[in-house]
């Protein structure tokens, strides 16, 4: 049971009830009410709580800088919309460009509930009538995204890429470096696992011969940068590289909330003939022929020597 009643919190003599692993389901009207037990039960209303659970999914990106615009507060036909929005977040990153989000929750107003319910509701609530509720589909709660840039306050994590030295990322031990190998043409998706959707996902490219390191987001920061390297990032948040060629090698790794969850290198070979290929299995070739011919001419020395000690 996810619901449960404490009694004489923090000994403040007050009762809460708490929900864990909130659903949309548990999107509603809460009420609290007290028995006055006197000649009749009378029920006293303490408190009125209205709980809206949004699933992020099925929230609408908006990328303030890429100039897409929310919804305006007014009046859509005969209802009357507005956003609430939170205080923006901090910026996802310091000392370099980064992202900061915040969220536009839609409400609506509802004149045939009574005071005490609230006649200001969600768009999605199902406390509205079927036939209103199905008119305001086409309204979204949002997520807004905008570049932002701040100084640290502290000294960077250290997985995370100096902009000015190029060093590699030290990958920590629970992240494991993966090795990609495509062929020049091809295309690849690279997942940023262990994202949630709730996450300040970044991406960043780091040229293994040259030692550049560009930041990458979805739309709010270094749009021409990500053109350049990449197809584009996708909802999910995975890198999106299509037709791949020699300037797309090198080292891409994924943070979430400025933690580490992905590394990978990317390889590219030609699909036809690749130089550094052929003269990496050339070697491996003559190797192993000299290998074996130093194998079986031991074998044939003790051999010999076998057959010359033998007394007939």
């Amino acid at each position: 049971d996810r619901t449960k009643i404490i009694d004489n919190v923090k000994k403040q003599n007050y009762t809460e009830l708490r929900i864990t692993k909130l659903q949309v389901e548990d999107s509603g009207i809460w009420i609290c009410n007290i028995a006055a037990l006197n000649r009749h039960v009378q029920m006293h209303r303490l408190a009125v709580y209205h709980l809206n659970v949004v699933d992020v999914l099925h929230m609408q990106t908006i990328y303030l800088d890429a100039d897409e615009q929310p919804h305006d507060n007014g009046r859509y036909g005969i209802d009357w919309i507005t956003w609430h929005w939170t205080a923006w977040q901090e910026c996802d990153r310091c000392d370099v460009a980064g992202e900061r989000r915040r969220y536009g929750f839609c409400y609506t107003s509802e004149t045939s509930l009574d005071d005490v319910i609230g006649r200001r509701l969600p768009c999605r609530s199902r406390l509205l009538p079927e036939v209103k509720r199905q008119r305001l589909m086409r309204f979204h709660d949002y997520v807004a995204i905008a570049s932002c840039t701040s100084r640290c306050k502290k000294k960077p994590d250290h997985y995370y890429v100096d902009a000015n030295t190029g060093k590699l990322p030290v990958v920590p031990h629970q992240v494991t470096r993966q090795l990609i190998q495509q062929t020049t043409g091809s295309s690849v998706n690279l997942s940023c696992t262990d994202a949630s959707p709730n996450s300040a996902v970044g991406w960043q490219f780091i040229n293994g011969s040259m030692g550049n390191v560009v930041h990458l987001t979805k739309y709010a920061v270094n749009r021409k940068q990500l053109l350049h390297i990449a197809t584009s990032i996708r909802q999910d948040d995975s890198l999106y590289i299509e037709s791949i060629s020699n300037t797309n090698k090198g080292y891409y790794v994924c943070y979430a909330d400025q933690q580490l969850v992905a590394s990978y290198r990317l390889q590219v070979t030609s699909g036809l003939f690749d130089l550094n290929m052929f003269l990496d299995s050339l070697i491996y070739l003559v190797l192993f022929i000299v290998i074996l011919v130093f194998v079986m001419t031991a074998i044939a020395v003790i051999r010999s020597g076998l057959f010359r000690d033998t007394k007939y």
